[in-house]
């Protein structure tokens, strides 16, 4: 006999007791409670064993996502549900303080759908209930945020997935300007929301940049050894920061970075530019050789003057020289050279200068009584030399006649 054989006999007949006896009886009552109790238990179990898995699914599909853009870039967000699902709609949200702000749907009946206020900024670029993604164009600082994609599913319902965009700003470029020896504050602002690990100020010379100064929560503050007692941090805050330049020198010229450590985005780069000047100083003058007229205008100043003419229709030539002081300050030193054939007389000769996009104007009037050739003052100086001997010699020779006519006399 097989042991199922006697396990289905030990079910349904009743034994017999020793010694050949009748049999017991069994209460139907109680077998048919039991059989309903074991039913009910293994359907309850059942039921969370599903429940259960289906959580456990939920929980394995939904992925949080990042993404980081420029203000004024475009950028995609994905979703992608995974497993087998029965997804009836999806919907994107943007999640703002206390509420969640629909932006886009989608349904194989309905089809896509665009919210009023990000219609031409914002689109499906996947079309799929499972395989999501939209596009934002011409990125701003208000799309910074966490957004949501919403599957509405049959029979588990809704099952919601997290992607979080970062937009910064790393092109707000600033510009200042000092005069040399004073003292200027250069500053960044890192707009949106970043998780910031340091904060580093770079100068950018030519192939290299060299590092000034940085700062961290846990490091602290540290200068350079070539900066210190010159430059300091004026504003401690990782994403609005600003450093203090004293005795600004003209090598102090140029362009400087801030460099935003984030994660997990990496470095941030934002630029402002330092313009040291120094004041110009600027002189004109001519002289008259020759018959020629050769005048100098020259200009000293920071960043480089240019120097240009304006003289009346006449055949010059011009030349240039330019000398760095060991200050740093540049002197242009321009001559213009006029033919004696063009006669100046009285005409204004104007040298510009153009420093810091402002032009000055040095102008000097030509004396008429200086435009002669040295010839012709030779010869003057000689005819005048000639009559004046020979009025002496007439002088003379009268009074030597009288003296003569005297002794004569007497």
């Amino acid at each position: 006999m097989t042991p199922g054989s006697s396990v289905s006999k030990a079910l349904f007949f009743p034994r017999r007791s020793r010694g050949g006896g009748k049999p017991r009886s069994s209460n139907p009552i109680s077998l048919r409670m039991k059989e309903q109790i074991s039913s009910q238990m293994t359907y309850q179990g059942l039921i969370l064993s599903v429940v259960f898995i289906m959580l456990c699914r939920t929980e394995a599909d939904t992925v949080t996502q990042k993404n980081v853009v420029k203000v004024g870039g475009n950028v995609t967000l994905s979703c992608l549900l995974m497993g087998s699902h029965d997804i009836l709609q999806v919907t994107w949200q943007k999640k703002n303080t206390g509420v969640n702000e629909n932006l886009a749907t989608y349904s194989v009946s309905k089809g896509v759908n665009i919210v009023e206020t990000y219609r031409g900024r914002l689109n499906f670029t996947r079309l799929s209930l499972n395989d999501t993604a939209i596009t934002l164009w011409r990125v701003r600082i208000q799309d910074d945020g966490c957004y949501t994609c919403l599957f509405n599913t049959f029979p588990a319902g809704a099952i919601v997935q997290d992607t979080c965009l970062t937009v910064y700003a790393d092109t707000v470029t600033q510009k200042n300007v000092v005069k040399v020896g004073g003292n200027v504050t250069l500053s960044c602002l890192l707009m949106g929301s970043h998780d910031i690990l340091q904060v580093t100020w770079q100068k950018k010379n030519t192939g290299v940049n060299e590092n000034l100064a940085t700062y961290s929560v846990s490091k602290g503050v540290n200068i350079v050894e070539t900066y210190r007692g010159r430059l300091n941090f004026t504003r401690l805050s990782l994403n609005d920061t600003a450093i203090t330049l004293w005795r600004v020198r003209i090598q102090d010229d140029g362009c400087y970075t801030c460099l935003f450590n984030t994660f997990p985005a990496g470095a941030i780069v934002q630029d402002t530019f330092l313009t040291v000047y120094e004041q110009l100083r600027g002189s004109l003058h001519y002289v008259v050789s020759e018959g020629n007229l050769t005048a100098t205008c020259s200009a000293n100043a920071w960043p480089r003057p240019v120097i240009s003419w304006i003289v009346p229709k006449a055949e010059s030539e011009k030349t240039e020289e330019v000398v760095t002081h060991p200050n740093g300050t540049v002197s242009v030193i321009s001559k213009l050279y006029v033919n004696s054939s063009t006669s100046l007389a009285g005409q204004l000769l104007i040298c510009r200068v153009r420093h810091m996009e402002e032009d000055r104007d040095y102008s000097v009037k030509v004396k008429e009584g200086r435009w002669f050739s040295v010839p012709w003052l030779l010869t003057s100086v000689a005819l005048l030399v000639v009559f004046v001997v020979l009025v002496l010699t007439v002088v003379c020779w009268r009074r030597r006649r009288k003296k003569q006519s005297e002794s004569k006399a007497s």
